[in-house]
């Protein structure tokens, strides 16, 4: 994100991922320069709103890619122990 003067509206992904403009008011301290603060008092991580609506969308998508291969990975381990404890229960072993 580019340097910006204050107020300015930025996007936000919601924990549903839905993008919602936030109005960012300053930044949070001098010294903590990666955090912001929005009109109504929330405290909000650079690296959580984008510049446009699309931005946030791309990220969001970025985002569920990312969850959705490690949750396809799971799966398989998944998928392997279950096929273990089969073989076991059929093979006799309590």
């Amino acid at each position: 994100m580019t340097a910006k003067t204050y107020p300015y509206t930025a996007w936000r992904l919601l924990p549903s991922f839905k993008p919602v403009p936030v109005e960012i008011a300053r930044v949070y301290a001098d010294y903590r320069p990666e955090w912001l603060v929005t009109n109504k008092g929330t405290i909000v991580g650079v690296n959580t709103v984008y510049d446009t609506q699309a931005d946030a969308i791309a990220a969001g998508r970025a985002r569920l890619e990312a969850m959705s291969d490690k949750y396809r990975a799971m799966g398989v381990s998944i998928f392997k122990k279950r096929a273990a404890l089969d073989a076991a229960e059929k093979g006799g072993a309590a």
